[in-house]
């Protein structure tokens, strides 16, 4: 989670105090030589820039990549990368989360970067992509420029992790394969493993070996992040989504604020300062004063360097029903469908109150490994401990608690946050789904 926002003009006059942070130049693109002996990957001078494409950094890394295109059942087109291996090879899928991409997984240094890792491993890796993304902005009936294609939100997600995997299963003739998401990654699971039990639920439990849940998000009535607090007290979801109906922080130039470092990115900075303008107008100054640690939270176990090259390719996008579905769960401490307001929800459910979601109704026989971090401001303890009294106690395989970890450490960490739960990580991979002739 970050500021910014696109597609839509400045609405009212910046914040003058904030004018300093908007002339911090750019981050100039990486050059690294990539040691063998670190890495194993090929040794060669790579460039990693906010203007490096996925496929260009991959070619200079020596790791085979291919776009893949799955369509869910309501139309969505969504891209997945594959990081190939020239034999037949155990599958691996990484799910990202809120506002990020399929760039999360690689874009920390390569020896501590999970998608790079696993494929060194031997494994072959498919990065998914969910809907309204850089990547996924595609449809079969909607334009991009229409409230229709952005009307959804996390809970509509099962249908992209069908498509997806369903895609890559046939595609790669393995019929199990391992999952590993973050944060809203597993929100998405929850859900189709509850909502959508009879269907997608049976479908993951027949082809998932093993998920991993690095900060699984689902309770959030005790996260202390402070702006998504505030947006929440103060009703702000749905004031942003009228203002914002066409996508939220879908690409353009924007603020990333981590351990106050504000770092502007890519290209054209009007709608963060619409975006910023409105949420300074609306709490009297309150969210304006805010940095990094509002959003993101501050880790020693995070790399300064490893944020700015999380920044250069973060936020990627969603809906602002989606960013409004997680204030409501904020809100309210409970976790159910979109909330319409009782009027439209008694149209929509036949109800004046959205569904619950019902974690302990999610499907038995998915064996699951919990990864959260002590300094997570969004998944508080309070909430998670309250998530997995409630989650079938039979799934559960590891549950880890890492110290000093912030929701951002498994993807811009340090070599030693990276040595802790990569190890561990990279045990429960080989355990639950070995590599072909593997002799464990």
């Amino acid at each position: 989670l970050i500021a910014g926002i696109t597609g839509i003009p400045k609405v009212v006059a910046f914040p003058s105090f904030l004018e300093p942070l908007v002339s911090i130049a750019s981050p100039q693109p990486h050059h690294e030589f990539l040691k063998d002996s670190a890495t194993g990957i090929k040794s060669q001078t790579s460039t990693f820039g906010p203007d490096t494409s996925m496929e260009e950094y991959m070619d200079s890394l020596g790791i085979p990549i291919e776009s893949h295109f799955a369509t869910t059942e309501d139309g969505y087109i969504l891209r997945m990368h594959r990081l190939a291996q020239s034999r037949n090879a155990s599958v691996i899928f990484l799910q990202h989360g809120i506002l990020a991409s399929s760039w999360c997984w690689v874009a920390n240094e390569p020896r501590r970067s999970l998608g790079i890792v696993l494929w060194k491993l031997g494994y072959e890796v498919w990065l998914g992509n969910n809907r309204g993304n850089v990547f996924s902005r595609n449809h079969t009936l909607f334009e991009t420029n229409t409230k229709e294609f952005w009307n959804f939100t996390f809970a509509d997600m099962p249908h992209d992790l069908y498509a997806q995997l369903r895609y890559v299963i046939q595609h790669t003739k393995r019929q199990r394969l391992s999952y590993i998401g973050w944060s809203q990654a597993n929100t998405q699971m929850l859900v189709a493993g509850t909502k959508f039990k009879a269907t997608i639920g049976k479908f993951l439990r027949r082809h998932i070996n093993l998920w991993v849940a690095l900060s699984p998000v689902a309770y959030l009535k005790h996260s202390t992040s402070p702006l998504l607090k505030i947006v929440a007290n103060m009703d702000l979801g749905e004031l942003v989504e009228r203002v914002f109906p066409f996508g939220f922080l879908t690409g353009g130039k924007f603020l990333f604020f981590c351990y106050s470092i504000p770092i502007e990115l890519i290209s054209g900075s009007k709608q963060l300062h619409a975006f910023e303008d409105l949420l300074c107008e609306a709490t009297l100054g309150e969210v304006c004063k805010f940095t990094s640690d509002i959003i993101c939270g501050q880790s020693s176990k995070d790399s300064r360097h490893s944020i700015e090259r999380y920044a250069a390719h973060f936020p990627s996008g969603t809906s602002m029903k989606d960013l409004n579905h997680f204030e409501q769960l904020m809100d309210l401490g409970i976790f159910r469908d979109y909330s319409y307001g009782r009027r439209m929800n008694k149209v929509i459910y036949n109800n004046e109150f959205p569904p619950i979601i019902n974690i302990s109704d999610f499907v038995v026989g998915i064996p699951v490994a919990f990864f959260r971090g002590s300094h997570d401001d969004l998944v508080q303890s309070e909430d998670f401990i309250r998530f997995t009294k409630e989650f079938p106690p039979e799934n559960v395989v590891s549950q880890k608690l890492y110290q000093g970890y912030s929701h951002l450490t498994w993807l811009a960490g340090s070599d030693e946050a990276y040595l802790e739960w990569g190890t561990d990580i990279t045990a429960l991979i080989t355990k639950h789904n070995p590599l072909p002739g593997l002799d464990l």
